[in-house]
């Protein structure tokens, strides 16, 4: 009996390793998956160019690498034509119902260094200034501009981006499709989307 006891204990002292084994093999080969999860909602399904009456444009970049590298660090609408400025941009979660960054547009619009305004991916607003955002996020941003007959022009735009924070993660965007960057626009702010992408180490 006492050897049957034993017997019974050693096949499920087996089996538990054995399971155990399983899961970290699946662990370790799991990045796509998990990479999938986390930018699921990024790139493709949202507009990036707009373009307002009386030949105004705007472009909103859908992806941006906050890794202060010097390229794609941060998220900002570019504009022109009639659209001459904004007033606030707003960024939330997903689910909208958490703001994670306010940008007041009418402290740069006139400034003469603007890329170093925009969002850094920062949680500034939760008080965690060293945490990065990952992933999808929606943004609210209020336009300002005139019209040819010389009347003011509002107009609001709503999307979604994505922050990449770089990393193994990060790997799918080396083939993922739809995805726009701030550095992929001309002399003008217009979207190229010819233009070739630099961020290079983020994707490795």
């Amino acid at each position: 009996m006492k050897n049957a006891m034993s017997t019974i204990l050693n096949l499920i002292l087996i089996l538990l390793l054995s399971g155990g084994c399983e899961k970290n093999n699946s662990d370790e080969t799991d990045i796509d998956s998990r990479s999938s999860k986390i930018y699921e909602s990024c790139c493709g399904a949202e507009p990036v160019e707009y373009n307002i009456i009386d030949e105004g444009y705007i472009y909103i970049p859908n992806v941006f690498t906050p890794n202060e590298d010097g390229v794609n660090d941060r998220f900002r609408p570019y504009f022109g034509g009639s659209v001459k400025g904004f007033g606030t941009m707003t960024i939330y979660n997903m689910e909208k119902d958490t703001i994670l960054y306010i940008l007041d547009g009418e402290l740069i619009n006139n400034v003469e260094n603007i890329e170093d305004f925009g969002w850094n991916g920062n949680l500034n607003l939760l008080h965690d200034y060293e945490r990065k955002y990952v992933g999808g996020f929606k943004y609210e941003i209020l336009f300002w501009g005139f019209q040819k007959d010389g009347s003011s022009l509002h107009y609001k735009v709503e999307g979604s981006a994505c922050a990449i924070q770089c990393g193994p993660d990060a790997v799918i965007f080396k083939s993922k499709e739809g995805c726009f960057y701030p550095e992929q626009r001309n002399e003008k702010d217009f979207l190229d989307k010819t233009k070739a992408v630099t961020e290079k180490d983020c994707f490795e």
